[in-house]
Formats: structure tokens, C-alpha cells, sequence
């Protein structure tokens, strides 16, 4: 009885821009360890979720690369976001694609 309470509690009932919010948060290390938790759960029976996730950690990164984070949230992804490697080396590749892009821009067909 108590796992369907769980799965009930976490299961997606929409994504909205509240469920955005609480993910960077998430991901930034804001949440409390309870709220975390949860989130981790949540990853287990919802790919919709997993995708927002991807979703969010693609903008975490952006921002970052575009500078344009505040001085918390860019000491948040340095001190926290960035602890898996995956995410280390999704910067990286996301980084070196930037600069090929700003070295070698698309020319325009015309």
C-alpha cells in the first residue's frame, strides 16, 4: 500500500513550467535532500521526465557557456551541476561545438 502511495505521489501529472523550475533547481543543488529524493524516483517511472531533465541540463549549459547565469546559479553548476562527468563532458563537447560554429560560421547559399 505504501509503494502505490509512492508511485502515485511521483508519477508525471503535467509538465509545466513549475515542474521546469523545481528540475533546475534540482539540478543546481537548491532542492532539499527530501525534494531530491523524489526527483531521483521520479527518473524511474517517467521517460517524459527523464526527457525534461535533458532538456533543462541542455539550458543549465547554454547559459552557462553564454555567460548569462547569475553568480549563484554559475557557482551552482561548478560546485554541483558538474559533479557527474557526464555532464562535465557534455560542457565540453557543447564548448568545442560553440567555438567550431563562431571560427567557421554557415554560409548562406544565395
Amino acid at each position: 500500500m505504501e509503494d502505490n502511495k509512492l508511485i502515485k505521489k511521483i508519477q508525471p501529472q503535467s509538465m509545466d513550467a513549475h515542474d521546469k523550475k523545481t528540475v533546475r533547481e534540482y539540478l543546481l543543488g537548491y532542492l532539499p535532500e527530501e525534494r531530491s529524493t523524489t526527483i531521483d524516483e521520479r527518473l524511474f517511472v517517467s521517460e517524459h521526465f527523464l526527457a525534461m531533465i535533458e532538456q533543462v541540463e541542455d539550458e543549465i549549459i547554454d547559459e552557462y557557456l553564454e555567460e548569462s547565469l547569475s553568480a549563484a546559479d554559475k557557482l551552482a553548476v561548478e560546485e554541483h551541476f558538474l559533479q557527474p562527468a557526464e555532464r562535465r563532458d557534455k560542457l565540453r563537447f557543447a564548448g568545442m561545438l560553440r567555438s567550431q560554429i563562431q571560427q567557421n560560421p554557415p554560409r548562406s547559399s544565395d
